[in-house]
């Protein structure tokens, strides 16, 4: 449990990773930490800058939570020597002890709060999750699995918290559970084969468009921090498979700053906004198009790269 790492001071801004994402049109990108259950905290950074000071747009969006999975049910875990193995019921019931703590944790929060701040001693995993018991910035929960991100809003509703959801493909079959309880949706792995033998080859393409017929607000997310620069193409792949174009570019730009808690800053062609754009001579969805011009808070920035 580690919500109190501030993610952002371990911003890299001499990262080679940067300069590509940059050159073909991404401007800004949150910053998701990974392991554990709560892995830190969620900057969003332009991608220009020294330093990571200049280079923040948001220090806080939100706090990254890992929901902790179940193998399936014909796998089972390794055990000690001369133990029998675990079950399916046994590593579920690890699993819902490891939930059971993080609630525990979160009504400590709740008491921690109550005490006056001029007598309380500061704990800063506490303190770091006030933001998220008042409901002041969600928990960016990564779930994969169709049973587990149901698991996931029935714990986000006992514990009361904003969640977005961070997911691949097989979000698309909760779509009227997330409509329902109002919960975004960063969707992750769009070029990917499906996660089930029974599935459309095409399932994973589709599966934006499906969570857009569905209501469902979603933003696109790059698998990982060394191919940010094919984000355009992951939002291609599901126009192609049924997303309308104009839906594919918010959900690159303002919807993806409204989940983020942006939107009064970035997303949008509006006085009083950052100034930042890409201009192109196309479709900047489509891979044959060059990228002429990239502009972060109002500055043209160096489009060469490694």
């Amino acid at each position: 449990y580690n919500p109190q790492l501030r993610t952002i001071v371990a911003y890299h801004n001499d990262s080679d990773n940067i300069p590509p994402a940059r050159s073909n049109g991404v401007t800004s990108v949150a910053v998701f930490p990974l392991g554990g259950i709560l892995g830190g905290q969620i900057p969003v950074m332009n991608l220009d800058g020294w330093t990571w000071e200049e280079s923040a747009l948001e220090p806080l969006a939100g706090i990254a939570f890992q929901f902790p999975s179940i193998p399936g049910r014909f796998r089972f875990s390794f055990a000690p020597s001369g133990e029998p193995e675990k079950t399916y019921e046994d590593l579920k019931k690890e699993r819902d002890t490891k939930l059971d703590r993080l609630a525990a944790l979160l009504d400590q929060v709740r008491s921690y709060m109550v005490i006056p701040e001029d007598k309380r001693q500061t704990d800063w995993v506490l303190q770091s999750l006030i933001p998220v018991v008042t409901q002041r910035i969600p928990l960016f929960v990564t779930a994969g699995g169709e049973q587990e991100i149901k698991d996931a809003v029935a714990f986000s509703e006992k514990v009361r918290v904003k969640i977005v959801l961070c997911s691949g493909p097989e979000a698309a079959l909760t779509a009227s559970l997330l409509k329902e309880k109002k919960i975004p949706v960063i969707l992750e792995s769009v070029k990917s084969l499906p996660t089930r033998e029974d599935m459309f080859h095409a399932a994973s393409y589709m599966a934006a468009g499906e969570l857009f017929r569905a209501g469902v607000r979603f933003a696109f997310a790059a698998d990982d921090d060394t191919n940010v620069r094919l984000l355009p193409y992951q939002a291609a792949q599901s126009v192609a498979w049924g997303l309308p174009r104009e839906e594919a570019l918010r959900a690159l730009t303002l919807q993806a700053a409204e989940i983020l808690g942006i939107a009064d800053r970035v997303g949008s062609l509006e006085p009083g906004k950052m100034a930042n754009l890409l201009i192109a001579k196309g479709d900047p969805l489509d891979v044959r198009t060059e990228i002429t011009h990239v502009i972060i808070r109002g500055n043209p920035v160096d489009l060469g790269n490694r």
